[in-house]
């Protein structure tokens, strides 16, 4: 008899959803190269408890690069489909060590790309992370590109002064910040004239030219949505929120950047963010960038408010001929008035 063989098994070949949903499998990316392909489908959200982010993560994926010897970095991501892309920038010791620290952030609104503005006082040759999630679950597909930038100045290395610097705008200081309220009259506000802040009290990932400042109290429930309309096109402007320092006062340095964000005019935009405590003071810088003149109305909304309505009355039945018949004999019948 001649010997039995068995057909051969074939496997069909695995494909990867997401090689890169988590920090230590992030593509990497090299600094002035051309751009990493990348997409969120299949990506799962990390915990932001490990990485703090403004809004709720969906879906999110990772590329890394190490910082050029300029400290200072742009980054851009090119979208190729539809949806809402959000953008970030972390360090950390290692890959897998959390949480993680949030140098940036950005979601452009209006079909614009997420675009990191001069993220400077990086270290050199160290490793950061970028993250990319797409909002409201939104696929995403494109290219992100990291490009170095000539700025060297590292936020903890500016001068020190003995002396208050003399402003030329009413409210470039947080303690002369425009105050704001939740649900209130619009502002308007301009960074012409104004100053910039010390980014070893103010830590921002962004060059600060000419901040204004307002204030406004988070609602209870730790939503905010701040809209800016009027921008001029061609002009843009960088946002942060902030906590002041441990004693809570408008001088009470250094601040704490709870978020930061950028995007240019031409545009109504808004920022939301879900994550701030409720009935706590924060303060809110707008500069123009790079030193742009930007006057711009403000207004602030609680997007997690429930929406109330007013009482509807109930429907009432027109008094036909019968009808009329029985109010002359129960004239209180909630019909007889019609």
């Amino acid at each position: 008899a001649s010997p039995t063989t068995s057909a051969p098994t074939t496997s069909s070949p695995t494909m990867e959803v997401c090689p890169n949903d988590s920090p230590c499998d992030a593509l990497e990316a090299i600094v002035d190269s051309p751009p990493v392909a990348i997409s969120t489908i299949g990506c799962t959200p990390e915990s932001t408890t490990d990485i703090p982010f403004p809004n709720r993560l969906e879906n999110s994926a990772w590329i890394s690069f190490n910082a050029p010897p300029t400290g200072c970095v742009n980054v851009r991501f090119y979208r190729d489909s539809r949806g809402d892309a959000e953008l970030a920038l972390y360090e950390t010791e290692k890959c897998d060590v959390f949480p993680f620290r949030r140098l940036a952030f950005n979601d452009d609104y209006f079909g614009l790309d997420p675009y990191l503005f001069e993220v400077y006082g990086l270290e050199p040759r160290k490793a950061y992370y970028v993250l990319l999630d797409g909002y409201g679950r939104s696929m995403v597909n494109g290219t992100i590109s990291v490009l170095s930038c000539l700025r060297t100045v590292s936020p903890t290395s500016a001068p020190t002064v003995s002396a208050a610097p003399t402003f030329g705008c009413d409210y470039d200081l947080p303690c002369n910040a425009v105050e704001g309220e939740v649900g209130g009259d619009a502002l308007t506000i301009s960074t012409q004239s104004c100053t910039s802040e010390f980014s070893d009290f103010v830590p921002f990932p962004f060059l600060i030219t000419n901040s204004a400042w307002l204030s406004v109290v988070a609602p209870s429930s730790g939503c905010l949505r701040i809209d800016f309309d009027g921008i001029g096109a061609g002009l843009s402007i960088a946002v942060g929120i902030f906590e002041a320092g441990p004693g809570g006062t408008c001088d009470d340095f250094p601040f704490v950047n709870v978020a930061a964000t950028n995007f240019f005019g031409g545009l109504q935009s808004h920022i939301g963010y879900e994550d701030l405590i409720g009935d706590q003071l924060y303060y809110i810088m707008v500069d123009g960038q790079p030193g742009s003149p930007v006057t711009t109305t403000v207004s602030f909304s609680d997007p997690c408010a429930v929406p109330t309505f007013p009482p509807t009355a109930p429907p009432t039945e027109r008094c036909g001929p019968a009808c009329r018949v029985l109010c002359s004999l129960f004239p209180r019948r909630p019909q007889c008035n019609n």
